[in-house]
């Protein structure tokens, strides 16, 4: 079963600067084995359609258009009910309570469905957030994270 995908992230900022002074672009890339000369090798191409088992990336692209170098910039982003997160980076924020909350994920807990409190996992994230130190006037970057769709 083909899931047609769409670039809706819930993104939010939080910090004081006006929306067209940082340009913010979000795309899905998909993991595809490509051949090349008789052997195959993965190759992120962009999502038209995914099916369940695929491995994504979820990029998020800014850039700074204000007159003066940013600091603490933050991005959060929902995750896609379809999408269950795969990999994130050691230090990277996380929510499992739909966003109330940011921690790094060992520090998280969940209750689960038979009532005992557990140690939260990739599988319960919710939202992610990413505080970038400094983005310099006109300077660009990236984040991302990996998924699977469900």
């Amino acid at each position: 079963m083909a899931i047609a995908l769409f670039a809706s992230f819930g993104l939010a900022f939080a910090s004081p600067v006006r929306a067209e002074e940082v340009a913010i672009s979000s795309g899905i890339l998909v993991e595809r084995q490509v051949m090349e000369n008789g052997n195959s090798r993965a190759e992120w191409v962009a999502a038209e359609t995914v099916v369940p088992g695929d491995t994504l990336k979820l990029v998020f692209d800014y850039q700074n258009q204000n007159n003066v170098a940013l600091t603490n910039f933050i991005i959060t982003c929902v995750v896609p009910p379809s999408v269950k997160v795969r990999a994130i980076d050691p230090g990277q924020l996380v929510s499992v309570d739909g966003g109330k909350t940011f921690d790094l994920l060992d520090r998280l807990t969940v209750v689960g469905p038979d009532g005992q409190t557990r140690s939260a996992s990739l599988e319960d994230i919710t939202n992610l957030r990413w505080i970038i130190a400094q983005i310099d006037i006109g300077a660009k970057g990236s984040v991302h994270y990996l998924g699977t769709v469900n």
